[in-house]
């Protein structure tokens, strides 16, 4: 997890401001029938792939302006840029007011049947929704980028700004703090090579060497004038930040809704592949879908090259800050598409055809999947048949069969429905509109077919087949064994097994072979046996491996349990039955048993209820600035927290914090603290995860403390040595010696791949707690392997403390200390 979670609380206000914000309505869709809202669909779609292009074209002007930024401040050209950003902006609130009207145009087209209602619209608008949201966003996040690099705000300033559009649960702001410790290490290196043509306002900095002017520099508040201009004139002398702030504005804008057109040729399929995968996914955790666009009208045919297709991709299970929407216009007829693995919805749309949609379609690693979707032409398509369920579709004698049809008319006509069944007796009939039910006496096939008709006498007609078994299976329970996390509970990103009982309640024994599916994107796994019996009145046991993606974000899953076999005439037949169950996501923290705490370093531990989490965030007494990351291992979690001293008792808060796929859960716990107070007290945090930095402090007699010699005998001692990133490490004592102490930061390893450009703190407290506390801050920046940062060397005389600014920088290989213990 990457965000810092004070960006999360601070931010949430205006995220959620930004949501509810009114958009312009383009079109005015009050009181429109079915068929108007269908006539002006492609309309609308029309409008939306327009803005979307005017869009990125905005965008194409603004990375080629800044890319073009010479060598030498020019507030004009710096101006222009603003202006675009702000155009970018109406631009994307004009989009949100286009996916608006889809959202209209949606709520008007009124079908026949619940589920039809459910089909025809509400998959598409959940997808506009998240769309029209996020693409305002975008483009404030984009400006706000902008902001930063071109020095107008600080970090803080952007993130405050009403109009930031910094999303939380999003790794946006760490990204954009990345940046500026990318400017600062660049100026740091131009403030002390000091060169003829330096672009640095040397004379604006104090101090007497070039070492005193960069720490006047790296100390300044990041809301400093100053600061700000230093760090904005980066991109006119430094081609490689240029870029950077050039590709980081593009990247923001287009992170959540992005557009792609097949005129881009071999770029769409990457481009589509990019922005469907989920953070931090491998790019090997693939599939194929090959994707089929065809008219049912007349035996389904393709439909023609010349009528343009757009294919909106959502991806499910995404934190509601980072949607994964991809919008290809002028799709081709078939695509073949690898995608990241996981769950889609597909709306497909095409000029005068009604809008088709897929709901929930999976894509596995390794494995192909073929899809067609069907569009129909609104022509000759006066009356429109999504589906036809029944339920059950295998009936046990004498039980009540229930059976829907979903359906629009396209020209806005109210519906007659007739209905005929087939294929044997039957009582109990009822018809209600799209909605037939009955009772079946006998065994076998039974057809119902339902004819459809409109006020100008079109007709639609469609049957399902209906098998009927004197035989009746049901589930009686379930129960669950071998978690991978063990809570009597089925959780996200769990595999677990699950025993079904089937009871067979009917009076005819059953033999046949089983089957089972997951659905959601939930998998099996499970073992038929080709002759399974459940003799009548008995119970027969299943086990059934069940596993939950590690993002699934639904609190109740369902599989599918199958029995195939033959009914008294001995025609195959298949009992479905569908299983739900609950899904848990929660956190939980151990009790701290021991109050007050009266060691420096407390243990936390507690679970996250998804065993394929990795990271949790923990924040000590609100301390939203310095959150700490807990690595998680099989929901488990264990974290050691640095407490304050203090002289007396202190009361104290923890929260822990983890996120599963869109779902966000917390747990908070309180304890006392008495820790005894240190003369010395130095701390370090940084602000890159996935980074393994080390605190180090050398006492007069020349002993090292550090992560293999956690305690020196003058009494220095490091608290623990944080390898995953952010920090804190504390180094205190209680016993100083006079003498020199040098403090050093070392970048020991980092699990990424080339520089990880890193800013770090170290927070000197003399005589901590004390009325005569004392606090000095140092700023720096270290980003490769092996970087040192040689912070300040501390003058002890006695009782009195004096410190010398070192802040120089070299290299201390990594290879060369002990090797830290797995």
């Amino acid at each position: 997890m990457k965000v810092k979670i004070y960006i999360i609380i601070l931010l949430s206000l205006f995220t959620m401001f930004l949501i509810s914000c009114d958009k312009k309505k383009t079109t005015n869709h009050t009181q429109l029938t079915t068929s108007q809202a269908l006539t002006q669909y492609d309309a609308a779609e029309t409008n939306l792939t327009a803005s979307l292009g005017a869009r990125d074209a905005t965008m194409d002007q603004i990375t080629q302006k800044i890319n073009a930024l010479g060598s030498k401040s020019n507030r004009d050209a710096n101006s222009d840029i603003s202006a675009l950003f702000d155009t970018y902006v109406t631009q994307s609130e004009q989009t949100a007011a286009y996916f608006d009207d889809l959202i209209a145009l949606e709520d008007a087209i009124i079908p026949y049947g619940d589920q039809g209602k459910n089909i025809f619209g509400s998959i598409a608008r959940g997808v506009y929704n998240i769309a029209k949201n996020k693409v305002v966003q975008t483009g404030q996040q984009a400006r706000s980028c902008w902001r930063l690099v071109s020095g107008q705000k600080s970090l803080r300033e952007v993130l405050v700004a009403p109009d930031s559009g910094i999303p939380f649960l999003s790794d946006i702001a760490q990204r954009l703090q990345n940046y500026n410790a990318g400017c600062d290490a660049t100026i740091r290196n131009e403030i002390l090579a000091n060169t003829q043509d330096n672009p640095i306002p040397m004379s604006q900095l104090t101090g007497n060497t070039n070492q005193e002017k960069l720490n006047y520099y790296l100390n300044l508040p990041d809301d400093d004038p100053l600061k700000k201009q230093i760090r904005g004139d980066v991109i006119y002398w430094d081609d490689e930040q240029k870029a950077r702030a050039a590709a980081l504005a593009k990247e923001l804008a287009e992170v959540a809704v992005k557009k792609v057109a097949d005129e881009i040729g071999n770029d769409t399929a990457n481009d589509i592949f990019v922005e469907s995968q989920s953070d931090g996914q491998d790019d090997d955790d693939k599939g194929t879908l090959n994707l089929t666009i065809n008219n049912d009208a007349t035996g389904n045919p393709p439909i023609g090259s010349s009528v343009g297709k757009t294919i909106i991709i959502s991806k499910k299970n995404q934190p509601e800050s980072d949607p994964r929407i991809t919008i290809y216009v002028n799709a081709p007829q078939s695509i073949n598409q690898d995608f990241p693995s996981g769950m889609y919805d597909f709306i497909v749309l095409a000029d005068g055809f009604i809008r088709s949609t897929v709901e929930s379609l999976t894509i596995v690693q390794g494995q192909v999947k073929n899809q067609m979707v069907k569009l129909m032409d609104r022509a000759n398509n006066a009356i429109v048949i999504q589906n036809m369920t029944a339920d059950p579709e295998t009936v046990p004698l004498n039980s009540l069969s229930k059976i829907s049809v979903n359906c629009v008319s396209t020209i806005g006509q109210d519906l007659t429905f007739t209905w005929a069944i087939t294929g044997g007796t039957y009582t109990n009939s009822t018809n209600q509109q799209n909605n037939f039910s009955f009772k079946p006496t006998q065994e076998g096939t039974y057809t119902v077919t339902v004819t459809i008709t409109d006020g100008e006498n079109h007709t639609k007609t469609q049957s399902i087949q209906i098998q009927v078994i004197a035989a009746q299976l049901l589930i009686d329970h379930y129960t669950f064994s071998n978690e991978s996390f063990t809570d009597s509970k089925i959780n996200p990103g769990e595999l677990v097994t699950m025993s079904l009982y089937i009871k067979n309640t009917g009076t005819t024994d059953l033999t046949g072979a089983e089957t089972a599916e997951g659905l959601g994107g939930i998998t099996v796994a499970f073992n038929s046996t080709p002759n399974a019996l459940i003799p009548a009145g008995e119970t027969g046991i299943w086990d059934i491996n069940v596993l939950l993606p590690v993002n699934y974000s639904e609190t109740t899953g369902s599989l599918l349990f199958k029995f195939a076999t033959h009914d008294a005439a001995n025609t195959p037949v298949t009992i479905s039955l569908p299983v739900d169950f609950p899904v848990e996501f929660y956190v939980t923290i151990n009790p701290i048993t021991a109050q007050p705490v009266t060691n420096r370093v407390l243990t936390l531990t507690g679970k996250i209820a998804n065993p394929q989490v990795t990271e949790a965030v923990v924040i000590l007494d609100n301390d939203l600035e310095h959150e700490l990351i807990a690595n998680v291992s099989n929901g488990v979690f264990s974290r050691d927290i640095a407490i304050g001293g203090s002289s007396s008792v202190l009361n104290h808060t923890v929260k822990v914090m983890a996120v599963s796929g869109s779902n966000t859960e917390e747990a908070s716990t309180t304890f006392t603290s008495n820790v005894p107070l240190s003369d010395i007290r130095m701390t370090l945090t940084w602000d890159t995860g996935g980074t393994d930095v080390d605190f180090w402090c050398t006492d007069p007699n020349g002993a090292k403390c550090f992560y293999a010699n956690l305690t020196t005998s003058s009494g220095l001692v490091l608290d623990f040595d944080d390898r995953d990133g952010y920090g804190p490490e504390n180094i205190t004592t209680s016993t100083t010696i006079p003498g020199d102490y040098l403090v050093q930061v070392h970048f020991f390893s980092t699990h990424a791949t080339g520089a990880v450009p890193t800013s770090c703190q170290v927070v000197i407290r003399q005589n901590e707690g004390q009325a005569d506390q004392s606090t000095t801050n140092y700023y720096g920046n270290i980003s490769e392997t092996g970087d040192i940062w040689n912070v300040t060397t501390l003058h002890i005389v006695g009782t009195k403390f004096t410190q010398t600014i070192n802040n120089t920088y070299g290299k201390y290989v990594s290879e060369s200390l002990p090797p830290k213990a797995k």
